[in-house]
Formats: C-alpha cells, sequence, structure tokens
C-alpha cells in the first residue's frame, strides 16, 4: 500500500492518538486526536514512524532493546513479550503489546482503521480478520 489513511493509538505510560494520512509511501500528514476529538496538527522530526511501515520499525527497534544492557530500562535477561497481530489480506500491524517482567505498565499500538487508497473513511474499514504473532523472548 503506497496511499492511505491510517489512524493508530499508542498505550503504555503515555496515551496517545494519531490521523495519519500517506501518500506515494510518504507521510503527508499527521495529526493528534485530544482526548475530547478535537485534532491539532504534529510535526513530528521524523514522520515515516508514523507510517505502517514506521510500526514495524518501531517493533524492530524494541526487538533490538533486548540485546541493550538494560533492555526497557530493566536488568539483563528480563522476560519481554512481544505479541503482534497482522492483516491477513495487506500485512499491515493491527496489533503490537509489549509486556515486559517488572516493568510498571504494558505498551501497545493498536491500528483503529487503515483505509487503502485516497478515497479513504468514506465508510470504508479496515480488515478486521487477523492472525496473532507472539514472541517470547
Amino acid at each position: 500500500m503506497r496511499d492511505y489513511d491510517l489512524e493508530w493509538e499508542s498505550t503504555g505510560l503515555s496515551r496517545s492518538h494519531y490521523l495519519v494520512k500517506v501518500r506515494g509511501g510518504h507521510v503527508q500528514n499527521v495529526e493528534g486526536v485530544k482526548l475530547d476529538g478535537t485534532h491539532i496538527a504534529l510535526k513530528p522530526a521524523d514522520t515515516s514512524l508514523y507510517s505502517v511501515d514506521g510500526l514495524f520499525t518501531i517493533v524492530a527497534d524494541e526487538l533490538a532493546l533486548l540485546d541493550t544492557d538494560k533492555p526497557f530500562g530493566q536488568p539483563k535477561g528480563t522476560t519481554a513479550v512481544l505479541r503482534f497481530t497482522t492483516d491477513p489480506t495487506f500485512g499491515y500491524l493491527r496489533t503490537y503489546r509489549r509486556d515486559v517482567m517488572g516493568a510498571p505498565s504494558a505498551a501497545g499500538n493498536r491500528c483503529a482503521s487503515v483505509y487503502p487508497g485516497c478515497t479513504a473513511g468514506a465508510g470504508e474499514r479496515g480488515i478486521v480478520a487477523s492472525t496473532t504473532n507472539v514472541l517470547y523472548l
């Protein structure tokens, strides 16, 4: 998919809700959604992390953290469970959850909706069915 609108949320110590417009494979616009539903324009330094590919980059970066001296701020050897689901048709990340034993809370990302094509959002919904993948590390 090179043209799509994406809605995703992150949870954990902080919560965020984003609306992202991607055209030609490049992020064109990122908006934050406040708790009251209002939208605010965001100007992140690296907009690519807000795309479908960016969500996979986040998972890969978190896997790499396990090879550091203090993964996720915990002692080396700490158990981490990274769980994700992907869309069976398009392959994008639908959900991602990270649980680290001893950490104060779990963190995760959820793609609320992915609208393929430029006419996204006109009543279309992303595919609900998914496959589940679990990494026990």
